[in-house]
């Protein structure tokens, strides 16, 4: 998934080798949904293999529309990266929701989704099967990104910006702000902005900045940057920073990570 105007977002990769590669179909800017849709983002193809993936560190929630199954998977905000193997997928779209998307799309505070990983139809009832339904018959990628933007556009009840998104966005944005600073900037307590991630999005401000930080140099990665430069240009301190964070959050190494994707991955518009 990508903003366009930020850094590429991987949600999950496939934990083994595929007998095609995996190719991302990167969908247009949001649009009327931005500030509640991060991207969207077409995985697969009719010959790919259904596989398991592991889901990596993020801070958006994700709807996995497997067009094969006919209906997918919710993924919640996650602080460490997990194995998904019970609910394979390999055809079909991913949609990236802030957590002003979640409230105004799934209709929950993203807190009660954090970290875990449920049928689609279970947070969407019968319209998880419609949605994928429409999608999968849909001519083309831009058929589908069209569609997209008309079902959530009509299915979205907004709701005020708030202070979570306002920290949310600032975390984004920076590589490595303090949260005490941040705190500061809004006019509020360090405690104020801790309570208020934890309560309503399942985690603290200063994972929020890590994942953020990780997901950022693990995008420059998959578009062919160097590890050093990656971590330099992301917010690390050095490349033994990077390598360090991504042991601790993603279970792999920059070298690993950087293995899996050229075997297995490749990005276009």
């Amino acid at each position: 998934m990508d903003h366009r105007d930020g850094p590429l977002l991987i949600h999950s990769m496939p934990t083994q080798r595929l007998p095609v590669g995996c190719e991302s179909i990167l969908g247009p800017p949001p649009g009327r949904l931005r500030g509640h849709v991060l991207g969207y983002a077409g995985f697969g193809g009719p010959a790919a293999a259904r596989v398991g993936h592991r889901l990596l560190p993020i801070t958006a929630t994700t709807l996995v529309l497997d067009f094969a199954g006919g209906s997918g998977l919710v993924t919640g905000v996650r602080g460490r990266a997990h194995l998904e193997t019970r609910n394979p997928w390999g055809y079909g779209v991913t949609v990236a929701l802030t957590p002003a998307g979640v409230r105004g799309l799934l209709g929950v505070p993203s807190r009660e989704l954090a970290g875990e990983t449920l049928d689609l139809a279970a947070v969407l009832g019968a319209r998880a099967a419609e949605l994928t339904e429409r999608l999968a018959v849909a001519p083309g990628w831009p058929d589908r990104w069209r569609l997209l933007d008309q079902l959530l556009t009509a299915a979205l009840e907004p709701a005020p910006d708030d202070l979570l998104m306002t920290v949310w966005r600032r975390l984004h944005a920076e590589g490595r702000l303090r949260i005490g600073a941040v705190a500061a900037a809004l006019g509020v307590s360090r405690r104020r902005v801790e309570v208020v991630m934890r309560d309503q999005l399942g985690l603290s401000p200063g994972m929020v900045a890590r994942i953020a930080r990780l997901q950022r140099a693990t995008g420059l990665l998959a578009r062919g940057s160097r590890p050093a430069t990656a971590a330099a240009t992301a917010g690390f301190a050095d490349q033994a920073h990077l390598t360090r964070e991504m042991r601790a959050l993603g279970g792999l190494t920059p070298g690993e990570l950087c293995a899996i994707l050229q075997d297995h991955w490749s990005v276009r518009t």
